[in-house]
């Protein structure tokens, strides 16, 4: 079995080469040499690139993908595209899912599932996070269920696995380039009768000292309603 983890990589030259070697170590101890690394730097105004393309040459099995793009969706479906693997495996650059999750999403979708999505709100979730954010995360997948009728209960959190098949059929439909990506994605994927298993994770906010969230709360949560009423109208 074949496994490509595909971490979307923006100004995170901080932590990239620690986190990059941390993947890398757990993705061959676990797959084997049917494990591949992808570091898809985006738009970055740091030295994120170079890390990038530094750890390409230093890890096995590793992939720079390098784009003057910014945006985490552009950036999982350029990685995505550029390996061949039968399970696709999205992971946030600051590694907040832990191994024990992401090894268990893989595992549901070698099991048959089309996808399988972290959740931080489902039983079985272990979750250090602020209160802000948990209410936040509630009231989008409310709204998300009322305007799209998705009833996945965590649509953001950054560790998602998929098949082969889904990155041939499905990640090619999706539009959003950046943090709306996630949304549009499960929102194909069920409106095109795919399987989608929702799973607990144990997750841990700001694993980095002093590294801030990318998404700010009142002007992105403004956008993706704005983002679920256009989307309504394209699925019909």
């Amino acid at each position: 079995m074949r496994v490509a983890a595909v971490i979307p990589a923006h100004d995170e030259a901080a932590i990239l080469e620690r986190n990059a070697k941390r993947v890398s170590w757990w993705g061959r101890e676990t797959y084997g040499d049917g494990f591949t690394l992808v570091l898809s730097e985006n738009g970055s105004k740091d030295s994120t690139a170079w890390v990038a393309r530094l750890m390409e040459r230093l890890l096995p099995d590793t992939r720079a993908v390098v784009s003057d793009a910014a945006g985490k969706g552009g950036a999982v479906k350029r990685g995505a595209a550029a390996v061949e693997a039968d399970i696709y495996l999205m992971m946030d650059a600051d590694l907040s899912a832990d191994f024990d999750s992401a090894e268990a999403l893989v595992a549901a979708v070698a099991a048959g599932a089309d996808a399988a999505v972290g959740s931080r709100r489902i039983e079985g979730a272990v979750v250090e996070r602020p209160l802000v954010r948990r209410l936040a995360t509630a009231a989008y997948a409310a709204a998300a269920r009322a305007v799209l009728g998705l009833r996945v209960r965590d649509l953001q959190c950054g560790c998602k696995a998929f098949s082969r098949s889904v990155r041939d059929a499905v990640l090619p439909q999706v539009q959003d380039d950046g943090f709306f990506f996630d949304t549009e994605f499960l929102a194909r994927l069920v409106r095109g009768g795919r399987s989608v298993e929702e799973l607990p994770v144990r997750w841990t906010d700001a694993s980095a000292p002093g590294r801030a969230s990318k998404v700010r709360l009142v002007a992105n949560g403004l956008d993706f309603l704005k983002k679920l009423a256009s989307l309504r109208k394209d699925l019909g």
